[in-house]
Order: structure tokens, then sequence, then C-alpha cells
């Protein structure tokens, strides 16, 4: 996922004027058409279903044959424990992290084929941005 680093050592910030910049909203309003309408709503798995399908496009995430391509947002550990087979249930809290951050992952890629670019700053992501570049590595 395309990502912008920051220490966060910036912990003051400037206060907030009380009005908004029409060119913000142009902005937040131009983000916004650009982000597919499927990455706001959360992803989920059928009852008794091990496939998450994208809305969006043909990519899947079969949990019981997983591949390269869908582990690589994984920790190390994560990346074992999840083709290790060792978990229960979807629902366990191992899998559901892995299941978000192969999500967002894959859906970062959406986003930037859209131009949309996600920040990441501290451990949190950041409201995404618009950029130029229209490739994904």
């Amino acid at each position: 996922m395309p990502a912008v680093a920051d220490d966060g050592s910036d912990i003051s910030q400037p206060s907030t004027p009380s009005y908004s910049d029409p060119e913000d909203d142009i902005s937040d309003q131009a983000l916004v058409e650009r982000v597919p309408r499927f990455c706001w709503l959360p992803p989920s798995i059928a009852s008794g279903h091990f496939v998450w399908n994208c809305p969006g496009c043909e990519y899947y995430i079969d949990f019981l044959d997983l591949h390269d391509e869908d582990l690589v947002s994984l920790s190390e550990s994560l990346r074992q424990h999840m083709v290790s087979k060792e978990w229960q249930s979807i629902k366990d809290r191992e899998v559901q992290d892995a299941f978000s951050l192969m999500v967002n992952h894959h859906y970062a890629w959406h986003m930037h084929q859209r131009g949309v670019q996600l920040e990441k700053k501290g451990k949190r992501v950041s409201r995404p941005s618009l950029h130029q570049d229209n490739t994904y590595n």
C-alpha cells in the first residue's frame, strides 16, 4: 500500500479556524467521487464460508487456499498463523485482523488506480489524498 511515513514528532497542531475553505470542499468532493463506493463499506464473509469476493473486481481471498499475493500485507507471524490453518474460525481475532489487513491492501490498490493515495501517519492511516501518479507498485 502506498504510504507516507511520519514519526509523529509534531504533536502540537495549530487550531483550526471555525470556517471551511471552499477549495477544501471541492477537493473533498473530488476525493469522495474517486473512492469506489464499496471501499466505504466494511467487507464481510457469509457465515460458514471461507472466501471473500471483492465487490469491485474478480479478486478473491480463499482462507483455505491462501496465496502469496493475499499475504503481502501481513506480518511474518500473522502470515505463518494464517498459512498453518491452526485457527478455529473465520471469527478468530487473528483471522479477522488478517482479513482486515488483506482487504485494506486490496482496496488501497483500487483507490490507487483512481488516483487516491492513503497516507500512514504513525500507527494510523490518515484520510486519503489525491495524487497524480496512476501507477501501483
